[in-house]
């Protein structure tokens, strides 16, 4: 059936599936059951095997409750502000389209660009509770906390790097543009940059970290990660159902290889908001 060969063909760990094996149950669940329905265990359960914990499969009415919990709780959007004379940004997880994308990039530049104003000693970015969704609209808002560059990677299987990069207009994947940036502001590399992760920073909350983990004068305060570096793409089957196959690493700007939790320069309970701001602020104003 199509969506094996889907995750066969992609996932980054494909070899460890005895595939014959895979095939023939599933020709038993289509042959004793009702529809697609009869595949979904059987999809969810080779797609983990194939791809690893952060790939998934998600039912079409998984995915229709899921997308009406984000609608009626609204969106999450970038926040902060200037607290001690350090900048402050919050980047959430962004699920949704493209509308959501743009409104993230434009109130996170907005912010970065009004704080920048008043000339802050330093900045604090939050990935605490970034637990993924869409890259790029992330790193977009954070531009202006950025070095133009190479700011990470994605590590494709046989070798083959397609790094992610910033220049003054757009952030790229591989040389293609992946987001528009808006705002003003270019920090120089003089200003420090303290940045905040969590069990809960995850998946492109992680792409962030490895993007600030390249720039000059940051460090990262908190818990490790959650380990979810790999770069994933959703494929929608026929009846609206989502395979999310996980299907490269990711990998720093100098290409080395990142294939578990991105662990804090200090380590620092980071469910204690005030404590870890005051050792990420300490660590600034030194």
């Amino acid at each position: 059936m199509g969506a094996l060969e889907l995750i066969r063909r992609n996932a980054l760990f494909s070899d460890s599936v005895d595939w014959d094996a895979a095939h023939q149950q599933a020709q038993d669940a289509v042959t004793h059951a009702c529809g697609y329905a009869g595949t979904y265990h059987l999809l969810g359960t080779v797609v983990k095997q194939a791809g690893g914990d952060h790939s998934r499969f998600i039912p079409p009415a998984a995915f229709r409750q899921a997308r009406a919990r984000t609608s009626a709780a609204g969106p999450a959007l970038p926040a902060g502000g200037i607290t001690g004379r350090v900048g402050y940004l919050v980047l959430p997880q962004l699920p949704g389209g493209q509308k959501l994308a743009y409104r993230y990039i434009v109130v996170g530049s907005r912010l970065v660009d009004e704080m920048a104003a008043a000339r802050p000693q330093g900045w604090i970015v939050d990935l605490r509770d970034n637990s993924g969704g869409n890259m790029w609209p992330m790193l977009a808002a954070l531009a202006g906390l950025l070095e133009y560059g190479v700011l990470g990677h994605f590590a494709l299987p046989g070798g083959r790097m397609q790094a992610w990069s910033l220049d003054c207009r757009h952030v790229r994947l591989d040389g293609k543009r992946a987001a528009h940036r808006h705002g003003r502001f270019r920090r120089t590399d003089v200003i420090p940059v303290a940045f905040l992760i969590s069990a809960r920073t995850a998946s492109a909350g992680e792409a962030v970290a490895v993007a600030l983990r390249s720039q000059p004068r940051v460090r990262a305060f908190g818990m490790p990660t959650a380990g979810f570096t790999t770069g994933n793409r959703t494929h929608v089957l026929r009846d609206g159902a989502r395979l999310v196959i996980s299907e490269c690493y990711y990998a720093d700007h100098r290409q080395r290889l990142i294939t578990g939790p991105i662990t804090p320069d200090e380590r620092v309970d980071s469910s204690d908001t005030g404590p870890l701001l005051a050792t990420a602020r300490k660590w600034i104003t030194w």
